[in-house]
């Protein structure tokens, strides 16, 4: 973490020298044999898992992206075989053993990135997810977007499935490789719906002399933008933590974009001169935003019936 908090801190710095962004992607995802460090250490504790009956799956969460990447692991059951207490009791036993038993023979403590053993779900919580919340069967056309949570469906995406005896695993993130377009322009256009909402809350706190509350508008329009920009990329919207660093990966952005963001976020004085041109910015962003939301209105209107996009892993 602390590492993390210098790179922000010289990457600030170098933008306030030179107006540039400058951020090391080769250092920070460098994870060669670290990566499969991680990886053998999950193989080996789905391994272990699986020992349990009514285990039928594991899977690592999301990407590796640094050595300050902890593991986030997933362990499925079959709540008509196991109960979750029971399964999550001797999986963890099981595991805790495994890594006593590690430690005596190697004399290697846990690593520091095993900050918790894996969560356990039933394979019917998938099937409840899959069929409930998945874009892809868009079941209702009035869908409150506010509580579609982008960052689940892109951690989904990049599941590495470790072992899926009853194949539910793999269609869930089929289902979402298979979201409609429609669904990420109705994302595009509620996150403009957001913007425009929050910047004529800019102006009215400025007019109260409430900068503070104006300064919070600026950041909540400021992450709208950001889910707008992953929507008209056809793309599902990382975690806060990583949401600005995948920027760079999207195919569709405006010029300049990490400067302009920079600018939106760095506030060098709680002014209303300083917040007016934060806020000047922030509604250029939302002007191009609009312009490519348009854009994929009109090649949706001019697809065929039955042509769905399919989506690979987002990667930068």
């Amino acid at each position: 973490m602390r590492d993390s908090c210098q790179n922000l801190h010289q990457w600030l710095r170098l933008w306030r020298k030179d107006r540039t962004l400058h951020f090391n992607y080769d250092e920070m995802f460098n994870m060669t044999g670290r990566y499969e460090e991680r990886m053998d250490l999950c193989r080996e504790m789905a391994r272990i898992a699986r020992q349990v009956p009514g285990i039928v799956g594991a899977y690592v969460e999301g990407p590796f992206h640094d050595e300050n990447s902890d593991i986030d692991m997933g362990v499925v059951y079959d709540e008509e075989v196991i109960s979750k207490v029971e399964a999550q009791s001797r999986v963890h036993r099981l595991l805790e053993e495994w890594l006593e038993e590690r430690e005596e023979k190697t004399g290697k403590r846990r690593p520091s990135y095993l900050t918790h053993l894996p969560y356990l779900y039933s394979i019917q919580e998938w099937r409840m997810d899959l069929h409930v919340e998945s874009p892809f069967l868009d079941i209702q056309e009035d869908i409150n977007l506010s509580h579609w949570w982008d960052g689940e469906r892109w951690e989904d995406l990049n599941l590495t499935v470790l072992f899926d005896q009853t194949g539910e695993i793999y269609r869930h993130i089929e289902a979402i490789r298979k979201c409609s377009p429609d669904l990420f322009l109705r994302r595009a256009r509620f996150a403009l719906e957001r913007i425009d909402y929050f910047i004529g809350g800019i102006g009215r706190n400025l007019d109260r002399g409430d900068m503070l509350s104006a300064l919070y508008n600026l950041t909540q329009a400021m992450t709208d933008v950001v889910h707008g920009l992953y929507a008209v990329n056809l793309r599902h919207c990382p975690y806060e933590k990583w949401a600005i660093t995948y920027l760079d990966g999207l195919r569709r952005k405006p010029k300049s974009l990490r400067n302009k963001v920079a600018r939106v976020l760095t506030l060098p004085s709680m002014t209303r001169d300083a917040i007016m041109e934060r806020t000047k910015i922030l509604q250029e962003l939302a002007n191009w935003l609009r312009e490519e939301a348009d854009a994929l209105e009109e090649r949706i209107s001019k697809r065929k019936p039955d042509q769905r996009p399919m989506f690979d892993r987002f990667d930068r």
